[in-house]
């Protein structure tokens, strides 16, 4: 069921992305941040930030329309592991997530800090931060549901139940609109920033909820989701590709040596 959810929730934000691309192309002066007033109608701008609003307000209340590994920071998601690890394996635990956690952080700030300098230096204007806004917000659920390089390089956990950074996803999204202040932006941002600290919070108040080896309700065999079904094998897939790559750079190498 989740899996579907998930996969209805793509085609919405795929279908919102082409439309919006659409609009930019047929005149993107529609799709500048600068006024969100209703002076000349109900722009696209306007449709935009009830999307984008809605995501944010997913986040704050733990309906089940979204995984647990969106609603694992809250206490009724969480059932204790009947063989807990030890204070110094869990300690481990916490501090491995937390330095991946970190390098995704300087990952996501130093490439949305490049693209804030090309802003900055008139390569591309407003509209253009709003398409990367909504690229990224269909790059998302690609995440979730086909392949994350953030997990499959850097956060190494076993699914998105488990991911320490699930609900980072509203902060990172409008990290774009961060360089553009205007009214739209800023009534994004706040609550982007409220879901991610609400999120940080909890974790660091009650990492036991965070993690399949404290918390029974993110262990496979208790898992009712499936939203890994087509993960799994894409993930795999593509790692196999890669470590095909990467033999064929050594041998290479090995070659002219």
């Amino acid at each position: 069921m989740m899996l579907k959810r998930y996969g209805f929730r793509l085609i919405f934000r795929m279908i919102v992305f082409v439309a919006t691309f659409l609009v930019y192309l047929k005149d993107k002066s529609l799709l500048l941040l600068g006024d969100l007033s209703f002076r000349n109608g109900l722009q696209p701008v306007h449709i935009l930030w009830v999307i984008l609003m809605g995501e944010m307000i997913l986040k704050i209340f733990p309906i089940e329309i979204t995984s647990i590994g969106s609603r694992k920071q809250f206490k009724k998601f969480y059932r204790p592991t009947q063989q807990p690890p030890t204070e110094v394996e869990f300690a481990t635990e916490i501090k491995q997530a937390n330095v991946a956690a970190r390098k995704v952080a300087t990952l996501w700030l130093s490439g949305n800090l490049v693209i804030g300098l090309l802003y900055a230096q008139g390569f591309w204007g407003e509209s253009e931060m709003l398409l990367i806004t909504m690229a990224y917000y269909v790059g998302d659920l690609v995440c979730i549901l086909f392949y994350c390089p953030f997990q499959f390089w850097f956060m190494k956990n076993r699914c998105c139940v488990t991911c320490r950074i699930f609900n980072w996803d509203c902060l990172m999204m409008v990290t774009p609109l961060l360089f553009v202040p205007s009214l739209f932006s800023w009534s994004l941002i706040i609550p982007a920033t409220l879901v991610f600290l609400h999120w940080e919070i909890a974790y660091w108040r009650h990492p036991q909820r965070f993690f399949a080896e404290t918390n029974q309700n993110l262990k496979c065999r208790d898992c009712l989701e499936d939203v890994c079904r087509l993960k799994q094998p894409v993930s795999e897939r593509i790692a196999g590709i890669l470590r095909l790559e990467g033999r064929a750079v050594n041998n290479r190498h090995h070659t002219r040596s």
